[in-house]
């Protein structure tokens, strides 16, 4: 998907799996300037769309359209530009979290106590570079 819409993309099919932030997007970004919306139940639906050719453009999770892609199935295909997060925050928010229960202060801290020490150390590096193409962080 594009950092920069344009109107290039009214002849466009696009994709993405129904009721998430990429079809939100899609559907406030890309339908408005004249591209196809098509909307799948599975992401291995839109992915095999993809690699069958019946779309031109998906917008999915980038973890999982990396491992996607390094499958026989997903050779065919590559990202070619990253979302901009900030720019459509309106639909992608902040990025991730973890969610925990409301006054589990004692969680809280184990679990920030415990992202600050492997990033301290250098293994949240290391876990990223072994299963990751792209920063996580």
């Amino acid at each position: 998907m594009h950092n920069q819409l344009s109107d290039g993309m009214s002849k466009d099919l696009v994709g993405a799996a129904a009721s998430t932030i990429n079809a939100y997007f899609l559907q406030g970004e890309a339908a408005p300037l004249g591209a196809v919306l098509k909307l799948y139940p599975t992401h291995y639906d839109l992915y095999r769309d993809l690699a069958a050719g019946r779309l031109d453009v998906i917008a999915t999770d980038r973890v999982l359209v990396s491992q996607w892609l390094d499958t026989t199935a997903g050779s065919c295909c590559e990202i070619k530009e990253i979302i901009d997060d900030e720019k459509y925050s309106r639909y992608f928010g902040d990025g991730g979290g973890i969610a925990l229960r409301k006054g589990d202060d004692r969680l809280l801290a184990m679990f920030n106590g415990a992202l600050a020490l492997i990033k301290e150390n250098g293994e949240y590096k290391r876990i990223n570079e072994k299963y990751f193409p792209f920063s996580i962080e």
